[in-house]
Order: C-alpha cells, then sequence, then structure tokens
C-alpha cells in the first residue's frame, strides 16, 4: 500500500479539507491575508518623498533655554543678537565652558523647551504631503533621550515614534530632505538641505536658507511629493 493511500484511509488526508477528519478542519480554514494591505502601505511610504528635521534651534528654542540658565547663573544679559556669527560657546569665557555643558547635561533642560513659531503646524500639514522624520544628534547629550521623546510625544503628536531619528553624525541619513541649522550636517547630506536661520550660522554661505516655518512652508508648496 503506497504512504499516500494509507494516509487517506487512517484520516489525515490529503491537501482537500473535506479528506481531513472534523478537528482538524476547524483549524484548517484559510484565514484572509494582510499582505496586500501591507503592501499598500508601503508602497505609499516608499512613493512619498522624505523630509528629516533637526530637533534643536529648528523645532525646539534650546537657544532660548541655554541664555536663560547662562544669564541667571552668571548674572549676563546676552542676547541671541550678541550670537550673531558665533555660538556662546565662543563668547563664554573659558572658565564658564564646563558650566555650559552641565546645564545641557540637567536632566529637565530639553523637558520644556518652547516651540518653534509654527513648526508644529507647517509639519502636521507636509505630513499630508511628505514622510516626516525627526533627526536629532540625542547621543551627544545620552540625559536628553527621554525628555526629546517625551518633548515630541506632546508637541508633535502625529509624528510617529518610529520617525524619531537620535542620533550622533547625520551622515547616516537617507532623505530627500534635511532641515537643519548647522552647515556642517548639510554638507554631509546627499540630498536637498535646508539651511533653518540661526544667529550661529549667520554668516554661513552656499545654502539654501530658510528663515522661518512659513518660509519652510512656502518652499515646500513649489516641491512634488
Amino acid at each position: 500500500m503506497h504512504e499516500a493511500d494509507a494516509a487517506v484511509r487512517m484520516g489525515l488526508g490529503t491537501s482537500a479539507q473535506g479528506d481531513l477528519p472534523p478537528i482538524m478542519r476547524r483549524y484548517s480554514r484559510p484565514t484572509p491575508s494582510l499582505l496586500p494591505f501591507s503592501q499598500a502601505i508601503i508602497a505609499q511610504e516608499q512613493a512619498m518623498q522624505r523630509i528629516c528635521v533637526d530637533m534643536d534651534e529648528v523645532m525646539a528654542d534650546t537657544l532660548a533655554e541655554h541664555l536663560r540658565r547662562y544669564n541667571q547663573t552668571f548674572d549676563e544679559e546676552v542676547t541671541p543678537e550678541d550670537l550673531a556669527g558665533k555660538g556662546l560657546w565662543e563668547i563664554a569665557p573659558q572658565d564658564r565652558q564646563q558650566q555650559l555643558r552641565a546645564f545641557l547635561d540637567a536632566e529637565d533642560f530639553f523637558e520644556d523647551l518652547a516651540v518653534i513659531p509654527d513648526s508644529q503646524r507647517v509639519l502636521k500639514n507636509l505630513s499630508t504631503r511628505f514622510e516626516i522624520f525627526i533627526a536629532t544628534q540625542a547621543m551627544t547629550v545620552p540625559n536628553s533621550l527621554g525628555p526629546k521623546y517625551r518633548w515630541l510625544q506632546r508637541h508633535f503628536p502625529f509624528i510617529p515614534p518610529t520617525h524619531y531619528v537620535f542620533c550622533g553624525n547625520k551622515s547616516i541619513l537617507r532623505a530627500d530632505y534635511l532641515i537643519d541649522d548647522l552647515p556642517r550636517n548639510l554638507l554631509r547630506f546627499e540630498g536637498q538641505g535646508l539651511l533653518y536661520t540661526a544667529p550661529h550660522n549667520l554668516e554661513a554661505t552656499g545654502f539654501v536658507r530658510v528663515d522661518n516655518w512659513r518660509q519652510v512652508a512656502e518652499y515646500f508648496s513649489t516641491q512634488p511629493s
């Protein structure tokens, strides 16, 4: 007797459901496949162009908080205008450099930063046409990981955590656009960079520059998605 014939006679069946014992038929019913749905989602994401957005001094007003703590601690009155073409690190005396870093390392520094005006509205609108990723060099300040995550959840809930890129070197980014305030990050980016204006980069040239989020919206209104 062939093995296949024996299997049929023992009720173990073949591929046809009718040949299976009742208990096995119950668990052999075909289930709807999610493959077409998942393929559609993947295809939609692949079709959308990607924008990576820096966080500090682009979405979150890190400089304002740094200046507030610096002025309060050292009884100074430094303003953003005083930093034209320079960073706070460049104008602070050497004996204050360690404290400047300590401000950033504080557990609460990144927790309640002010939101850059219009960034929420513009990014929410752009998210209907582009795939938005938040790319921040959080690894340079490890204490910022939790606060930055919570800050994004509170102020930009329409951007999923799967689209947060907490990195140390932005040369790893692969996207169509990068909005950043640091010229060196744009130089290493393979797509189209947009330099977001901040006091320290006012003298930088050779970049597509945007001074505020209204200009970001204007720029992307002419770009295909």
